[in-house]
């Protein structure tokens, strides 16, 4: 059984339900650890899981941003694209 809710934009929100369940809410677009700042940390944790999916060793159900199971190019890019410019230059990810 698989249920998920979710969110995307200025305020994200997901739950999944598989076998076991994560909850996030933040306020800030792409911040996937929670802290209300989309970084080069939240980057970090979905390149760590990067093509990784649900049931795999590793797989961090924050970074399935899209909650489709996986941690993909998509889940990498929206994080990525919600890192301020300023910030994003100091990512050792890109």
């Amino acid at each position: 059984m698989t249920v998920a809710l979710y969110g995307t934009g200025e305020k994200n929100f997901g739950f999944q339900m598989d076998g076991f369940s994560t909850f996030s809410v933040s306020n800030v677009a792409g911040d996937v650890k929670g802290d209300k700042q989309a970084d080069c940390a939240d980057l970090a944790i979905v390149s760590a899981s990067l093509l990784k999916k649900r049931g795999d060793p590793g797989f961090d159900p924050r970074a399935d941003v899209d909650y489709d199971g996986d941690v993909d190019k998509a889940d990498y890019l929206y994080v990525l694209g919600q890192i301020p410019a300023a910030v994003r230059k100091h990512c050792p990810s890109q």
